[in-house]
């Protein structure tokens, strides 16, 4: 779950490179299953601001991106195949969002929460081509980043005995999430 987040200008173009090529997202659910990005506030992100895509053969199924708040990205929100070829709607979903551009056009519509076709797993409707995608930029090659200084707030990390969690959340109280205020 992704929620209550504020994801701003993810655009750095001497961030190190990565190894699919993304560049420009807010948040990218790339191949991924049962998902829930709800109640964030996405801006300025050249690419996309929330993208629902596939990774390499792994199809993106069941996600809900519900009640975030898209302002000023490439394209608000996006359901695409990384190849520029088909993908079915398996399951993922788009409703409440406030946004002013998506791909395809009309994604709440087309994938909405309510609607059957989108919450069929095997099935669906078709979804062909790919959004205006920017250019990644050179930046770094990620192999190639320096580690850090040792951290003046990281006591002994290096030998500190793990504390394993023993009262792990299982939970969320998504209602009691808001979209964050600008």
């Amino acid at each position: 779950m992704i929620a209550g987040n504020t994801l701003t200008d993810n655009n750095e173009i001497q961030a190190p490179s990565t190894a699919g090529g993304a560049f420009g997202f807010g948040i990218a659910i790339a191949g991924g299953s049962h998902d829930i990005v709800t109640k964030n506030l996405v801006t300025g992100n050249v690419a996309a601001g929330i993208a629902v895509t596939d990774l390499n053969d792994f199809a993106p199924t069941n996600n809900e991106i519900t009640a975030n708040r898209l302002i000023g990205n490439g394209t608000d929100l996006a359901y695409f195949a990384a190849s520029g070829g088909v993908l079915t709607t398996k399951g993922n979903c788009f409703a409440g969002n406030v946004f002013t551009s998506s791909f395809p056009r009309s994604i709440e519509t087309a994938m909405g929460c309510s609607t059957s076709a989108a919450k069929a797993p095997s099935t669906g409707s078709v979804v062909r081509g790919l959004p205006s995608l920017p250019a990644q930029p050179t930046g770094l090659d990620y192999t190639k980043v320096v580690p850090p200084s040792p951290q003046p707030t990281i006591a002994n990390a290096a030998t500190a005995p793990a504390v394993p969690a023993d009262s792990p959340v299982t939970t969320v109280n998504v209602a009691a999430i808001t979209v964050p205020v600008r």
